[in-house]
């Protein structure tokens, strides 16, 4: 019984139908290995280089996306006598400017300003122990409040990070494994600006390499030929579907100064989940010592509220100050945990929030419950109304860099002749 079961959670990726078919097979067979897929056009990346693809390919069994992982190495090629190290800007994924999933020409997903929505979602991880898991294998401080800076590496030296993508086609909903079948590339586009991918010693000391990049992913084959004459079966008759949280980006400047500014987001999406809204001051984007990927603040903003359709998001402003501002972090709390499993307390302290906090944000959680799903899900918002951020400032308001992240339900399936299409 015990090796029906634990066969049984391999098989996340088979339909339904099929395992009540299997229900006279005493055990099905399976085999696991650690698949590697490296990138198919080159070993050594750079800001001028910075395109990686990596191919991966399911068509001998079944890939567990959820425990894969991009290792890779990152090189300080700085060659100066003295003071030329770098500091890793949250994590080890501080110089990916973008992520994309593609598959025989259907973008499948994409993200952009990876880096940036990696760290925030990583800083709202929940238990001291995901925290040293990111320590270990990311590079991300070893404090249990997340700090904002990750480890350094010095002038010459290497430091190599196995690092999960943040991606809702591979990490899906109940984490499942993806169908027998699917191919499709990585595409990581290196951040084309070095001052902006890691927190340097020195201004214009900006050389740095990242190598040998490649996917580990578990692979499950079954061995048992009538169980996969049965999925072909049902591949056949009906795509097999998977869904999961996907991540757009919309960017926005923000003035500096006291005044009331409406940033246009417009969002498309049959379930928004949650917004998300990191302010950067513009000034230090590109400013050699500064953590460009961790520095969110809310200094300067006296009243945010997100407005969809023309209704307003909560149903009343949010007002912050010195003094007030356990309203907006329930929201955070409740936006950035929708995009996360793990249970227990958060690592953000009460003190990002407060004037001049560096680990503020702006968010808002959007789901509520379906009578017909039986499920949360998120708003609609196809219809084409506009949807702003509308966000009050005072003079101490610096001019600003605002990235609004816009999650949303996505169904992914696969069909009989290999292609996949994408819903959301």
């Amino acid at each position: 019984m015990q090796q029906a079961n634990t066969q049984t959670q391999q098989l996340v990726g088979i339909p339904a139908s099929m395992r009540y078919s299997m229900a006279n097979v005493k055990s099905v067979s399976a085999d696991s290995s650690l698949r590697r897929f490296s990138s198919s056009n080159g070993s050594v990346f750079s800001p001028t280089t910075n395109e990686i693809r990596i191919p991966v390919s399911g068509s001998e069994g079944f890939l567990d996306a959820c425990r894969g992982y991009l290792y890779f190495t990152i090189s300080n090629t700085n060659t100066g006598t003295s003071g030329e190290g770098l500091t890793l800007s949250g994590d080890a994924l501080c110089w990916v400017d973008s992520i994309r999933l593609e598959s025989q020409g259907v973008l499948l997903e994409r993200l952009d300003r990876a880096a940036l929505w990696n760290n925030l979602k990583n800083r709202w991880t929940e238990g001291i122990s995901k925290s040293h898991e990111l320590n270990a294998l990311q590079g991300a401080s070893g404090a249990y409040s997340l700090e904002n800076d990750g480890e350094d590496i010095a002038k010459g030296a290497s430091r190599t990070f196995c690092c999960k993508l943040p991606m809702g086609f591979l990490c899906n909903h109940h984490e499942r494994a993806l169908p027998q079948g699917v191919q499709f590339d990585i595409v990581i586009r290196v951040n084309p600006t070095p001052e902006q991918a890691f927190e340097w010693e020195t201004d214009n000391k900006f050389l740095y390499e990242i190598k040998n990049p490649r996917f580990y992913c578990p692979m499950y084959r079954i061995e048992n030929r009538i169980v996969m004459s049965e999925y072909a079966q049902v591949l056949q008759e009906a795509p097999i579907s998977w869904t999961g949280d996907s991540v757009k980006t919309y960017i926005q400047p923000l003035a500096s100064g006291a005044g009331t500014t409406s940033l246009q987001i417009n969002d498309r999406s049959k379930s928004l989940k949650a917004l998300v809204s990191a302010k950067r001051t513009t000034s230090e984007l590109s400013t050699h010592n500064k953590s460009k990927q961790a520095d969110t603040n809310i200094t300067g903003i006296t009243d945010v509220v997100y407005q969809i359709e023309g209704k307003n998001f909560p149903q009343d402003s949010i007002q912050l100050s010195t003094t007030e501002y356990a309203r907006l972090y329930e929201e955070c709390r409740k936006a950035m945990n929708n995009t996360y499993s793990h249970q227990g307390s958060t690592q953000v302290l009460a003190a990002g929030f407060k004037s001049g906090g560096a680990q503020g944000l702006i968010a808002v959680d959007l789901r509520h419950f379906d009578d017909d799903k039986l499920a949360h899900v998120g708003i609609d918002t196809t219809g084409g109304a506009p949807n702003n951020l509308q966000i009050t400032t005072a003079s101490s308001n610096a001019a600003s860099d605002v990235t609004t992240f816009a999650v949303c339900d996505c169904t992914w399936s696969l069909m009989a002749n290999g292609m996949i299409s994408v819903d959301m």
